[in-house]
């Protein structure tokens, strides 16, 4: 009753408030003793509020009031106004922690007048961390709230903070995700996160409107990584991988720096604190870079292949040079370094090419596996006459046989090519009958052709002396007509050049179909 009376009065809100001292700002301390009452109501006001259920019946009536009380962010007031407005806002926020606390979150997402430094500290006497960052934020505090979320995120338990839902790295990540115009802040507080989950951490920047282009990232994440490159990595693979981006200086970057994770020593490598193990496996990343490098269509493989050592890392040496047509070189690899016969049959039934278009390398591939495997260039190697055979066996419909022939070695015994030479012969006799059931099919459709031919030129038109071209209208007379097989007949000039087209119908015709005659009128039947 007595809070209905005072929405109705236009007495100073602070003297209200003067009935309940801790909610007073620092700023209006000497509102304490101005309340209207005498000692002793004031007295017996002091010994109700100590009861605790009449204390929240009369914060929650006192809240009702202030928020009578409140007056918008946007309207403009006078100073004294303000300080009032002020005291206000922030008494609310103090009656709302007491009781209703549940409301906080939702009066601090709305714009107030809050004092910083009150509601700063009764946040925090009342561990209200996650209040205490929207409230910083919306007071655009971003420093102060990201300091606080690193304290809170690092989860140091000797902290006074202790355990609180804002442990760990992704309250700060979705913050500075948030966060627009201030980049100053992204990049000092994402360096924390960063260093401890590292692969986590890049969401930050993973977002659509990033303030930073893709070099200024990889910059920062060189800055914070060094050589270890996994940071590096991971945010490339995003970018091509699900983000789709074709920029052939990314692919060519993401190339080099897996080729530097390979080649550098196990110290450089960086180490996950929790497993004690490098955070990428050697033999995971040299995976995905053999991956890369068959997959990407995007990278230049011959600027690349000049980065690759020679002494090491064949298979990516011999995918390079495939991106380049050079087959001799790639299949030397497999062959002669690599000692992997199947991957250079895998490797030539890829890149094979019999068109008469295509490069030589391409279409002579088998030819140039089996010179390898025949006529090795050291002469402490001997020929690898079974995987030549087994070659010829089974791809012998790719390979010039003569060619292949004398290639082999004169001391190949014979019982050792029956197989091949079985194949090759069995092959020779199906594509003979193939072209003869091919040349006799054609032969007699070209026979059928000629007798349709012959009955197309016997067909007779009859015209008469008052019959009109039947694209000007105009009697046909003595010039020069042409007939269709559709039976019209038009002026040759009516054609307009373009023989092969009925100018009625638009039916499109072959040249020997069309009759081109001149009238003649001595026998009026004809």
């Amino acid at each position: 009753m007595s809070m209905h009376h005072f929405k109705l009065s236009n007495d100073d809100p602070r003297m209200v408030l003067g009935l309940f001292p801790d909610l007073l700002p620092s700023t209006s301390k000497s509102y304490k003793q101005m309340a209207p009452f005498s000692p002793d109501e004031k007295a017996k006001v002091d010994k109700m509020l100590k009861d605790v259920e009449q204390r929240n019946n009369a914060l929650n009536a006192l809240i009702q009031y202030l928020s009578c009380k409140r007056v918008p962010v946007t309207t403009e007031i006078e100073k004294t106004e303000l300080q009032i407005a002020e005291a206000v806002d922030t008494a609310f926020l103090k009656a709302l922690l007491y009781s209703n606390d549940e409301f906080v979150t939702n009066f601090l997402q709305n714009p107030n007048r809050c004092i910083i430094a009150d509601s700063e500290r009764v946040l925090h006497q009342h561990k209200k961390f996650a209040e205490l960052v929207l409230f910083y934020k919306s007071k655009g505090l971003h420093e102060r709230a990201l300091v606080l979320l690193k304290q809170l995120g690092k989860g140091d338990k000797n902290k006074e903070v202790g355990f609180t839902d804002l442990n760990g790295v992704r309250p700060t990540i979705k913050y500075l995700q948030e966060l627009k115009g201030d980049d100053k802040f992204i990049l000092k507080f994402s360096r924390w996160v960063l260093k401890r989950e590292p692969i986590l951490g890049l969401k930050i920047f993973q977002t659509k409107d990033c303030p930073f282009d893709i070099y200024q990232v990889l910059d920062h994440l060189e800055s914070i990584n060094g050589q270890k490159n996994t940071m590096a990595i991971a945010y490339l693979e995003h970018l091509i991988r699900v983000e789709k981006m074709t920029d052939s200086e990314l692919h060519n970057r993401l190339i080099v720096l897996y080729l530097n994770y390979i080649t550098s020593t196990p110290d450089a490598r960086e180490i996950n604190p929790t497993t004690g193990k490098p955070t990428y496996d050697l033999g995971d990343v040299q995976n995905r870079l053999k991956q890369f490098l068959s997959e990407s269509q995007h990278y230049n493989a011959e600027r690349m292949l000049s980065k690759f050592p020679f002494a090491s890392l064949y298979e990516e040496r011999a995918i390079l040079l495939s991106r380049i047509n050079r087959h001799s070189q790639a299949l030397n690899i497999y062959v002669h370094k690599l000692n992997r016969p199947d991957l250079a049959e895998e490797y030539c039934v890829k890149h094979f090419d019999p068109s008469p278009t295509a490069p030589e390398e391409s279409r002579e591939i088998f030819i140039t596996l089996l010179r390898m495997n025949l006529q090795p260039p050291g002469s402490d190697e001997s020929p690898k006459i079974d995987d030549a055979i087994r070659l010829l066996e089974k791809h012998h419909h790719k390979i010039d046989v003569n060619k292949a022939l004398r290639l082999l070695p004169g001391d190949v015994p014979v019982t050792k090519l029956n197989r091949f030479l079985e194949s090759v012969l069995r092959s020779h006799v199906t594509k003979r009958r193939t072209l003869q059931v091919t040349k006799n099919l054609s032969r007699s459709e070209n026979l059928q052709v000629q007798e349709k031919h012959i009955q197309e030129r016997k067909r007779v038109v009859k015209i008469k002396t008052g019959r009109l071209c039947q694209v000007c209208n105009r009697p046909l007379g003595l010039s020069a007509f042409a007939c269709y097989p559709n039976d019209v007949v038009v002026h040759y000039v009516c054609t307009k050049n373009n023989i092969h087209v009925c100018p009625v119908t638009g039916k499109q015709f072959l040249k020997d179909e069309i009759s081109l005659q001149y009238s003649d009128f001595k026998d009026e039947q004809q």
